[in-house]
């Protein structure tokens, strides 16, 4: 026995009424349509949601919003002229629930001043698409060409944005690199791409690749509970006690291959030994 699943179903059980239209012009023009799930290539965002704004449609645009920071504005001062409609950027750790419950960990102050983020992104995988023409695999390979915004656009900015969602600021530097490594095909984009952000006081690492799944993915921010302990007056994570004790080990090290001598620790006079 068989099922045939009809995705309209799910529509109609949410109230709601699904057409197909295999024009995005008609789309655009159908009274009909009320809002619009912008799923495209990133390059084509911006022309299809101003087309779907000027029309009068709710949109939501998968991120990123656009290829270029000249098209987000226009995208924004486009949804501006028309404030009864709905915009909505698919940031996707916007509308996770778990990722609001842990902002509200995180703001609370239990991290003390959040000094560093490292985050990544590792999946082995190609990206690369098969088409049965050349044409078509032009088409469906678009992130793999000039005008995609590669692995920091499509995949970084969710994790990106969660730092800035919890630190509530963006950067006001940063700096980048990226290269091919395992996929030295024809594409044009990187297929490991690696940023360090300035965060205010804080400094961001982020992290992604196509060329190996080690790691997987995961956002970890690292904190100082000294700013708790001012306020609560209680003991810092690392007083000057411990900050001593862990400084000697390191300038044993310094001098015992310095010196390519065994070096001790005289604890009565407080003195390295060599």
């Amino acid at each position: 026995m068989s099922t045939t699943y009809d995705r309209r179903d799910f529509f109609k059980t949410a109230g709601a009424t699904l057409a197909l239209l295999l024009s995005e012009r008609r789309l655009v023009e159908s009274s009909a349509v009320e809002a619009v799930v912008v799923a495209t290539p990133t390059p084509t965002h911006k022309d299809i949601v101003l087309a779907c704004l000027n029309a009068g449609k709710h949109v939501y645009c998968e991120a990123p919003l656009a290829g270029s920071v000249g098209d987000a504005r226009a995208i924004a001062e486009a949804a501006a002229r028309f404030p009864k409609q709905v915009l909505q950027a698919g940031l996707q750790g916007r509308a996770n629930a778990l990722y609001r419950h842990v902002s509200r960990f995180v703001k609370s102050g239990v991290l003390g001043e959040v000094a560093l983020v490292n985050a990544q992104w590792s999946k082995k995988e190609s990206w690369r698409r098969a088409a049965p023409t050349p044409e078509r695999e032009r088409e469906l390979n678009w992130r793999l060409a000039d005008g995609s915004p590669g692995l920091m656009g499509e995949i970084g900015i969710h994790q990106i944005d969660l730092v800035a969602q919890y630190l509530g600021a963006y950067p006001n530097a940063l700096t980048g690199f990226g290269s091919l490594v395992a996929w030295r095909d024809d594409r044009s984009v990187p297929d490991t791409a690696v940023c360090l952000m300035d965060v205010g006081r804080t400094r961001v690492n982020y992290r992604a690749t196509l060329a190996s799944s080690f790691g997987n993915a995961y956002t970890v921010f690292q904190g100082s509970n000294f700013l708790q302990s001012i306020r609560t007056n209680t003991p810092p994570n690392c007083n000057e006690d411990l900050g001593v004790r862990v400084q000697t080990v390191v300038s044993m090290a310094e001098a015992a291959y310095r010196n390519k001598a065994l070096v001790r620790f005289d604890e009565k006079n407080r003195k390295l030994l060599t």
